[in-house]
């Protein structure tokens, strides 16, 4: 089912991933037996609501499969002495590529390894990954809404208690599933709109060809749609990031004038709290 092209099998790490895919099939097998629409388009004759909520599991897993492919591993030395050297691949790197001590390789515009897939994810299974989350929120959104929604019916309370145990007991697990995805989702999704990783966020400092820049200013950003539709077309269009600008004097006068305009912004907004305007 899981795809590893590029990667030697001395090299495949699992994490998470068979964790990820038990509470799937742990909620798949839970689920029916919670008192729901959705059991009760199982059992009834309207299928609809349940062929609904399958198709959003086939393609959620779907998206998880993609997210366990190959994120874009650096195949053969540039050749080119300009990029950057990895000593552990005793290669040439292009920009934006990084080596990942899980993988034992260098990956095409990195932004993490990421436990629940095994997998590195960048620039071939980034979308993917995005994909996968979009799907995961919906359909758990979908699924707490049915479980919830059960639960207003005006009964007894040992009937009512007994009849929604199964959905009383999975909506705290997927409440707080959907908290943690979401978060990671509105994360990735901040991050593709102004065109830059995870690893480049955590290690700009130390990143040779953004270290240089002011710490407003990111030299891959587009503009918000650009950066979108680069995103979502990085892997079919094989993009790499050969050079990039060096940036100008102006780049830091503008900065520096940004950061007194706030600086005095914030003086006169303490000011006006403490009555001394």
């Amino acid at each position: 089912m899981f795809q590893y092209d590029a990667l030697p099998k001395n090299q495949i790490s699992h994490g998470y991933r068979p964790l990820m895919v038990m509470i799937h099939l742990v909620a798949a097998l839970i689920y029916p037996f919670t008192e729901t629409r959705f059991t009760k388009s199982f059992f009834g004759n309207d299928m609809l609501y349940y062929f609904f909520n399958f198709i959003l599991w086939s393609i959620s897993a779907n998206l998880f499969n993609s997210c366990c492919t190959s994120p874009g591993f650096v195949q053969e030395d540039s050749g080119n002495p300009s990029d950057f050297f990895c000593k552990h691949c005793n290669i040439h790197i292009p920009i934006r590529a990084a080596h990942c001590k899980s993988c034992n390789r260098c990956v095409i515009r990195r932004d993490h390894h990421c436990p629940w897939t095994g997998q590195c994810i960048g620039r071939d299974n980034h979308f993917s990954f995005w994909l996968w989350l979009l799907s995961e929120i919906i359909l758990m959104g979908f699924v707490i809404f049915d479980c919830f929604a059960s639960l207003l019916e005006p009964i007894s309370f040992l009937n009512w208690f007994y009849r929604y145990f199964f959905n009383i007991v999975a909506l705290p697990f997927m409440c707080f599933d959907m908290f943690m995805v979401a978060s990671l989702f509105i994360g990735h999704t901040v991050m593709a709109l102004n065109n830059i990783t995870t690893w480049e966020i955590a290690r700009r400092n130390s990143i040779s060809y953004l270290e240089i820049y002011p710490v407003t200013m990111n030299p891959f950003n587009k503009g918000k749609w650009n950066n979108f539709v680069e995103f979502a077309r990085m892997k079919s269009r094989k993009i790499t990031w050969d050079s990039i600008e060096k940036p100008k004097l102006s780049d830091f006068t503008e900065e520096n004038e940004m950061f007194q305009l706030n600086l005095m912004n914030s003086l006169f907004r303490t000011y006006a709290k403490l009555g001394l305007n």
